[in-house]
C-alpha cells in the first residue's frame, strides 16, 4: 500500500509541499484504529447470476460463492467489527447492461490506431472487444452513460456515515495459470462508478493462491483509502 501511495504521488506529480501535507494526512488516518466499515450484501440479480453469489456474508439467495469467498468476507467483517450492512439500490441493476456497452466503446476508440495499423497482429479475444465496440451506436453509449451517472448520484446514501465498505472482489481462488484473472464482475461494478477501490490478499485457497476482499472509498477519497487499507490489512492479517 505504501508503493501504491508513492507511485500515485509520482504519476500526480505531487511537489515537495504537498507531499508532506499528503504524508502528514496519510500518517493521521492510519492512526484510526478503528473506521467505520458496512458490508455490502450483493442481492442484485445481474451479480448473483454472474458469480453464482448470493448474499455473500450470510444467507445464499440464488446460488452460492465457492467455499473460500464467502469465510474471506465473513472473516474480515468479524475482525473490523462492521458497523452495520447496506444492500445496493434497485437502480444498480442498470450497471451490468451499461457496462458492456461503455467498456467495448471506448476501448475500440482508445484502440483506434492499433486497429487501423496493426489489426492483424490483435489477439481474437480483443478483437471481438473492438468489433463489438465499434458496431455500438453514440447513442446508446450517451444513454448508458447517463444510467452510470444516476447510479453514482446514489453513492453518497450507501456510505451513509462509513468510511468504508466492505465487499467481494473474486468468486473464489485465484485460477491457476496465465491465461486468465478469473471473474472481474466486482471489480468493474465498482470502477464504472468511479470510486476507488483496492483489494488485500487476506486468505489463501487450497492451492495456495490468493482470495482477497475489496474495500471501497467514497469518491475522490483515494488518499484515505490507502491509508486505512494499510491499517485494515494490519489488523487482519495474511491468512486472517
Amino acid at each position: 500500500m505504501k508503493d501504491v501511495a508513492l507511485a500515485a504521488a509520482v504519476l500526480l506529480h505531487v511537489d515537495g509541499e504537498r507531499d508532506r501535507l499528503v504524508a502528514g494526512r496519510l500518517h493521521a488516518r492510519q492512526q484510526l484504529a478503528h473506521p467505520t466499515v458496512i458490508a455490502v450484501r450483493v442481492e442484485l440479480e445481474h451479480l448473483r447470476r454472474a458469480a453464482r453469489l448470493g448474499d455473500v456474508l450470510h444467507r445464499p439467495a440464488g446460488g452460492a460463492a465457492q467455499p473460500l469467498q464467502r469465510p474471506a468476507l465473513a472473516g474480515a467483517a468479524r475482525h473490523l467489527d462492521v458497523a452495520r450492512e447496506t444492500t445496493l439500490p434497485a437502480a444498480f441493476e442498470a450497471l451490468a447492461e451499461a457496462r458492456t456497452v461503455i467498456n467495448p466503446f471506448e476501448r475500440a476508440r482508445a484502440l483506434a490506431h492499433e486497429w487501423s495499423t496493426n489489426a492483424p497482429l490483435i489477439s481474437p479475444g480483443l478483437t471481438a472487444q473492438i468489433e463489438k465496440g465499434l458496431s455500438i451506436p453514440h447513442a446508446r453509449y450517451v444513454a448508458s452513460l447517463k444510467k452510470m451517472k444516476d447510479c453514482r448520484d446514489l453513492i453518497p446514501g450507501i456510505f451513509g456515515n462509513a468510511d468504508i465498505l466492505l465487499a467481494p472482489c473474486v468468486t473464489g481462488e485465484a485460477p491457476k495459470g496465465l491465461e486468465s484473472t478469473g471473474e472481474t464482475m466486482f471489480q468493474e461494478f465498482w470502477t464504472v462508478l468511479h470510486v476507488p477501490t483496492v483489494t488485500i490478499p487476506t486468505h489463501r485457497g487450497s492451492n495456495g493462491l490468493p482470495i482477497g476482499i475489496q474495500l471501497i472509498a467514497r469518491h475522490y477519497e483515494d488518499e484515505s483509502l490507502l491509508a486505512f487499507a494499510q491499517a485494515i490489512f494490519a489488523r487482519l492479517g495474511a491468512n486472517a
